[in-house]
């Protein structure tokens, strides 16, 4: 699975706006503070040490918190009841700029996981300090469908 990231509480330029409905852009603007979808401050430990990790280990800390975060949110019985979300990340005027290839999620839940991601995003961008970029290569057109009841990307 290949995702990406955003920031909080800094002076971050983004790569697009984020459209929650939009099923083309793959990433989100990244200028939204770092809170969880329940609305308490987030926990900077996740990254605590982002800046002794080398880039492709902060790239693979944080989609390994995505996967945690689709965990639950990617039952579905049709196409119609998944959504693409994209999760490129860029802040810090591009000093973060992490691509990917974005993710399926069950419609029901979008919301809740985009939420999530931001607060991730955010955490990763108010603590480091050092450039990360990467980026995936991914394909030209994907979709989210519904494969044995679970969202996939194809």
């Amino acid at each position: 699975m290949s995702l990406l990231l955003l920031s909080s509480a800094c002076d971050c330029g983004g790569s697009g706006p984020l459209d929650a409905t939009t099923t083309t852009d793959s990433s989100f603007d990244a200028r939204h503070d770092a809170i969880s979808s329940d609305g308490s401050p987030a926990d900077d430990g996740r990254f605590a040490d982002a800046d002794e990790l080398s880039c492709p280990e902060i790239a693979l800390r944080y989609f390994s918190f995505i996967g945690d975060f689709l965990m639950e949110r990617q039952s579905c019985s049709a196409d119609a009841e998944c959504a693409f979300v994209g999760l490129s990340v860029r802040c810090k005027d591009g000093l973060i700029d992490i691509g990917g290839c974005g993710t399926a999620v069950a419609v029901e839940h979008e919301m809740s996981f985009i939420d999530d991601v931001r607060a991730l995003q955010g955490e990763l961008c108010e603590v480091r300090t050092s450039s990360c970029v990467a980026a995936s290569t991914c394909p030209e057109v994907m979709a989210a469908v519904c494969d044995a009841g679970r969202c996939v990307m194809r």
